[in-house]
């Protein structure tokens, strides 16, 4: 294990060296956790007990990508699915405090002296979501680019055109150096699946216009 200390007041473990390969993560499976000490409050799940880089709204890549700067990249593009944005507010609500953020390979004497049982749960509303699939398209050429499943919720925006700006910020962002700190998230983004997917299409059709939008199942 691997300790992680920043300017953001982070303590912790994260296995870094475990998370190197797509052929490791599927024969250890990593459930990770996050807490505020200081609150006694445990975070929201990102996907499924994953991990979205170190738990700080600092726009960072250092050895370790942060949330901030992975978060960056995604509201860029408006691909910001509900785990995401509740970890987001979870954050914001707990700048300056201390942050654990912890899994369940670590041995009893590395977790924080918590009252596990009574520990209050954050939760974000789910008002201004929207389930459904987020999408891509090239105006020029109808290419397409639309997640995998149709029950994830995101974050409501109205359709729109990126800015060379926003397409930018995406590809300097989001790309395959920050892939180890990604680990289980929602659907959406899966390094090796949507986001994957996604940062081809997007590389393939730079310089095209590029509009985004959300195919809606169901409105919040």
């Amino acid at each position: 294990m691997q300790g992680l200390q920043n300017k953001a007041n982070i303590v912790g473990a994260i296995p870094c060296g475990c998370l190197s390969t797509r052929e490791y993560k599927k024969k250890m499976s990593v459930s990770f956790f996050t807490y505020c000490i200081d609150c006694s409050v445990n975070a929201p799940e990102i996907g499924d007990a994953g991990m979205m880089g170190a738990p700080s709204l600092e726009i960072v890549s250092d050895r370790f990508y942060s949330f901030g700067w992975i978060y960056d990249g995604l509201k860029a593009i408006s691909l910001l699915p509900y785990s995401i944005e509740s970890y987001k507010s979870f954050l914001e609500t707990h700048q300056g405090h201390k942050i654990f953020l912890g899994n369940d390979h670590m041995d009893d004497e590395q977790l924080p002296e918590l009252n596990y049982e009574n520990l209050e749960h954050f939760e974000l509303e789910t008002h201004g979501f929207t389930e459904g699939t987020y999408e891509m398209v090239s105006i020029e050429t109808g290419a397409l680019f639309r997640t995998s499943y149709n029950w994830e919720s995101y974050k409501n925006f109205e359709e729109k055109e990126l800015s060379k700006a926003e397409i930018n910020r995406f590809q300097q962002r989001i790309n395959q150096d920050c892939f180890e700190s990604i680990y289980r998230g929602p659907p959406s983004l899966d390094p090796y699946e949507d986001l994957g997917r996604l940062i081809d299409f997007v590389k393939e059709n730079a310089k095209h216009t590029l509009k985004v939008r959300l195919a809606a199942c169901r409105r919040g």
